[in-house]
């Protein structure tokens, strides 16, 4: 029991020192934190506690970390998981019959895809082809431009809408499964 207690304490001082040498590289080089899409008001965060770096010890963790989670910013990445939802949307497309021999792309229903959440999509377990999901009809019926799923292979994205993919496929009939969490009212 002493040793689990002792091992925790290690992570946990391990996982802060961890923590806290990404911070002093990313202080270090504001360029990477921009591409990365670190927000200023982050970095400005960021810099007042690598200044006081003396001042961090374990007890004021907890405080630290809700300070973190409490700023107001889009994707901010200490809020934790999202809250739960009310419902999911699940539905099954079909891949359509073929137009002159080629099988056309579709887009996929309008489903808004809740912050945090992921969209995620499946090939029929009975499926003969394959699914090719694109971010255009264009890129959905050119095979270097999409991604195939074979009989119960899945992808997922964080997207807003599932509107903003196309689907198509080798074999009419087959189908794509689409499931997401969706909130009260949406």
């Amino acid at each position: 029991m002493a040793d689990d207690k002792k091992t925790a304490k290690y992570a946990a001082v391990m996982s802060t020192a961890a923590a806290l040498a990404g911070v002093i590289n990313l202080l270090k080089n504001p360029a990477s934190a921009q591409a990365a899409g670190i927000p200023p008001e982050l970095m400005q965060l960021l810099a007042a506690m690598a200044v006081n770096l003396d001042d961090v010890n374990s007890a004021k963790l907890p405080a630290l970390l809700k300070a973190l989670q409490d700023l107001n910013i889009p994707g901010n990445i200490f809020q934790g998981w999202p809250e739960n939802t009310e419902f999911i949307t699940a539905t099954r497309l079909q891949v359509p019959a073929a137009v002159g021999g080629i099988v056309p792309a579709t887009q996929l229903p309008d489903v808004p895809v809740p912050d945090g959440m992921a969209l995620l999509l499946k090939a029929g377990p009975l499926n003969t082809g394959i699914v090719f999901i694109g971010e255009s009809q264009a890129a959905a019926n050119n095979v270097n431009q999409s991604w195939p799923l074979g009989a119960s292979e899945m992808v997922w994205y964080y997207v807003k809408n599932a509107i903003n993919i196309w689907f198509s496929g080798t074999v009419p009939g087959d189908f794509l499964y689409l499931t997401v969490e969706r909130r009260a009212g949406g």
